[in-house]
């Protein structure tokens, strides 16, 4: 699933990066936003806003859906 796909405040693990032609995973990579990271989806608009650890950081939509997530239930964490 796509992290825009996911409510606000839940909590997923990154699956995937999608590598596009344009080179956006190196940005998301730059930031911290890797696989096997956990991510919690603070804010969805005007943009997408994740909790990684301590930091917080806002992408576009578009740098957001290349982002696969495996959501985590709240009651495993």
């Amino acid at each position: 699933m796509r992290l825009t796909q996911l409510r606000t405040g839940d909590t997923a693990r990154i699956v995937r990066i999608i590598h596009d032609a344009d080179g956006h995973w190196r940005k998301l990579t730059a930031l911290g936003i890797t696989p096997g990271a956990t991510v919690r989806l603070v804010q969805k608009l005007p943009t997408c806003v994740l909790q990684i650890g301590y930091s917080m950081i806002a992408l576009d939509h578009l740098l957001a859906s290349q982002i696969e997530v495996e959501p985590i239930p709240a009651n495993s964490e």
